[in-house]
């Protein structure tokens, strides 16, 4: 979007605003115009950001629970070679070797603590509460990007929801 003004002097200036991602139609400016007011006034202060109440997860997040699972009986099964659970641990302990299941680890706590950390970050500017908060943390932690991503969906909700209660 391309818009034109002039100065108090007479200097016309024009200014491009990149909407990203692209607006599909007009019907979409007005919103993405509003979403962008209360994100300058979120910024300085005029207005509260919206308090997120909820605490729930979809199904990406037990996906990932049952391959974090997985990666929990992969370790077990390597740190125990008399385990008989299953009788392909003797394969998995030799496929994955003791590198491996280091590195896995060292990459999912690594990238699931940044994650935690800006959920609370989240949390926090949105007054979840402790207790509330607390769940999305920990959530995060242990499952990673889909709780993230749910948490992001329901802020954005409400961010809409008191958009469209100003207005």
């Amino acid at each position: 979007m391309t818009l034109a003004y002039v100065l108090k002097g007479g200097e016309k200036k024009e200014v491009s605003i990149k909407f990203d991602p692209p607006l599909a139609g007009y019907e979409e400016v007005k919103p993405r115009l509003q979403e962008m007011k209360l994100d300058a006034e979120e910024s300085l202060g005029m207005v509260k950001r919206p308090p997120i109440t909820a605490f729930e997860l979809r199904r990406e997040a037990f996906i990932t629970l049952v391959v974090m699972a997985f990666l929990l009986y992969v370790t077990f099964s390597y740190s125990q070679p008399t385990s008989t659970i299953w009788n392909f641990d003797p394969w998995l302990r030799n496929t994955v070797g003791p590198t491996s299941m280091k590195l896995s680890w060292g990459i999912v706590i690594f990238l699931h603590s940044l994650e935690a950390l800006y959920v609370a970050s989240v949390c926090k500017r949105h007054s979840t509460g402790l207790a509330l908060g607390l769940k999305w943390t920990l959530a995060t932690f242990f499952l990673g990007y889909p709780a993230l991503r749910r948490l992001r969906a329901l802020v954005h909700k409400a961010r809409i929801d008191s958009i469209q209660k100003i207005h």
